[in-house]
């Protein structure tokens, strides 16, 4: 996804919501679970991939739990 490629790439990442500025920093920094949860709305799974940033994936939902894989 586009936050990967950011991940990559850029040494500062800006998250904005309806025009505020939600977070501003490193890639390692910004794109988290935990700071982009409440901007999308929606659970995050981080999957590592060797020495790379891990990918991030809009986590599944079955019966209220969500899941990881």
């Amino acid at each position: 996804m586009h936050w990967h490629l950011a991940s990559l790439f850029a040494d500062r990442v800006l998250l904005l919501q309806e025009g505020a500025v939600r977070a501003f920093g490193s890639p390692k920094e910004v794109l988290r679970p935990e700071v982009l949860e409440p901007v999308y709305g929606a659970a995050f799974a981080a999957v590592a991939q060797g020495e790379g940033p891990p990918l991030l994936f809009p986590a599944l939902r079955l019966a209220g739990r969500a899941l990881s894989h």
